[in-house]
């Protein structure tokens, strides 16, 4: 059965297309959040290659989409009707440039309680995968201001769910001295252009074909698509010279050569036994490997 899965699971990349490929999207999170640090906060520190779910893989850059803080429950010591959020690559008190803003504002000096979803979204933020970034809350998408100040929900890096891709919290436009982090969770997606995996349903469909599909690969490249029902990881591969993103990868389907684009799919069927598994994708051609895929089948 092992062996039907093998062959079964990595037929499915083969046509996500009459419509564009969708980007992977990646997910970054402090979920936890029970206080609050008083009515100073004005952002959060985070790096995208720290606590990055699913692993994207050898990547350099990703976009921002979205970042989520939430409200604490102490009135906001410089509030503003139009807060954005702004980012920079570093402390703007230290020579920190901004990088790109929000495209949407929120309104915080009213209707906010404790635990209220402070959402914004962005468009065309590109990120480098290590940098330690500086989402801040000013009254101007221009950035430079550091003038709002808002109540947010928090939680002390002493205790579980500890994020550790930054300072932490950022208390009146200063790391906050005892390493509390706030609750948030940050989007983020392969930037357009990246050499990328993407499969179709997701989670796949047991007794029904699925596709895989990669794009922006090197135009007719030999690629393979590998497969892991352990989990992610780290697999030297010498022959591709190439670090797979799977634990115990299997090949399931390759060498197959690119079209003049980049881009090679594979169609397979997916095993009506293989219901209640989890599987982790990815595609390698030599010298570079795509986003890994959790998925599982339904």
């Amino acid at each position: 059965m092992t062996r039907l899965l093998t062959l079964s699971l990595l037929a499915l990349v083969a046509v996500l297309f009459a419509a564009p490929v969708a980007q992977a999207q990646y997910d970054i999170t402090q979920s936890l959040g029970n206080d609050t640090f008083g009515s100073k906060s004005t952002g959060q520190t985070f790096t995208p290659n720290v606590g990055i779910n699913p692993d994207p893989g050898a990547v350099t850059e990703l976009d921002l989409t979205q970042i989520t803080l939430y409200h604490g429950n102490y009135t906001a010591n410089a509030p503003s009707a139009t807060t954005y959020l702004v980012i920079y690559d570093g402390d703007p008190n230290a020579g920190g440039n901004v990088i790109g803003a929000s495209s949407n504002y929120i309104d915080t000096t009213t209707g906010l309680y404790f635990h209220s979803a402070m959402v914004w979204t962005f468009n065309n933020v590109t990120l480098n995968y290590v940098t330690e970034y500086w989402a801040v809350m000013e009254s101007s998408d221009t950035g430079g201001l550091l003038d709002v100040a808002v109540s947010l929900e928090t939680h002390d890096r002493n205790l579980g769910d500890v994020y550790t891709g930054g300072t932490g919290l950022i208390a009146n436009q200063a790391p906050h001295s005892s390493s509390v982090d706030a609750k948030f969770e940050i989007l983020l997606e392969d930037p357009p252009g990246a050499y990328a995996l993407a499969i179709s349903p997701d989670p796949l469909l047991a007794g029904q074909s699925g596709t895989f599909t990669v794009t922006n690969g090197t135009p007719l490249a030999n690629t393979y698509l590998a497969y892991s029902l352990v989990g992610p990881g780290s697999t030297w591969v010498p022959a591709l010279n190439a670090t797979l993103g799977l634990a115990s990868p299997l090949r399931a389907a390759g060498p197959t050569p690119t079209n003049a684009s980049g881009t090679v799919s594979w169609t397979l069927p997916i095993p009506a036994a293989g219901v209640g598994l989890s599987v982790w994708l990815q595609a390698v051609e030599y010298g570079q490997v795509t986003n890994v895929i959790a998925t599982s089948i339904q």
